[in-house]
């Protein structure tokens, strides 16, 4: 019985210290750009505006959490997604690109923080693996298991790659010529 409730209690704890480490300041991952003398209302608005101009939609624009979210923007790549095959021969590849700006407060002003990921489409390639696990040669699986039903967008498999840095410092310099300042260097976050 102790050692049960001891258990309970350690997970508790572990689940407690991840809820509070969720809630913490936007670290990591992260172009910025120093805005001196900027409000955060112009700001953001300057953000959203410098994200159309790269071609985004916006998905979500909290003004409460001064954040700005984009839907996907797709396109085709040849090479440097990641892949043996595509070094080789530079097959083209679906990918597309998520942004995400938030404004802090800042002494001086304010901040912009922007995070570009770019992500590779893979599902053909897990369809493929997905019959290397099966132990028999007649399907078990559902037809829901098998994706039939659904939508292409509802069955798709986006894989992470990596931050499009470059992306990320074209948005904050669209954010700081908005804005009326000059060209800066932005402190990136790793």
């Amino acid at each position: 019985m102790a050692r049960i409730s001891w258990t309970c209690r350690l997970s508790w704890l572990i689940g407690l210290a991840l809820l509070a480490g969720c809630q913490g300041p936007i670290s990591g991952g992260y172009a910025s750009v120093a805005l001196p003398g900027v409000d955060r209302e112009g700001a953001f608005d300057a953000a959203a505006a410098a994200l159309r101009g790269h071609g985004f939609r916006i998905a979500q624009a909290d003004p409460d959490l001064w954040q700005i979210q984009t839907h996907p923007l797709e396109s085709v790549s040849r090479g440097g997604t990641d892949r043996l095959h595509e070094a080789v021969v530079s097959l083209p590849s679906r990918v597309r690109r998520i942004a995400t700006v938030h404004i802090q407060k800042s002494r001086s002003g304010c901040q912009a923080l922007c995070q570009v990921q770019l992500q590779r489409l893979d599902t053909t390639q897990r369809d493929v693996f997905a019959r290397q696990r099966e132990f028999a040669d007649v399907p078990s699986d559902t037809p829901i298991e098998r994706g039939e039903g659904m939508t292409t967008d509802q069955t798709a498999t986006w894989t992470d790659l990596r931050r499009d840095r470059s992306t990320e410092r074209q948005i904050l310099q669209a954010i700081r010529a908005r804005i009326g300042l000059s060209p800066a260097t932005q402190a990136g976050r790793p």
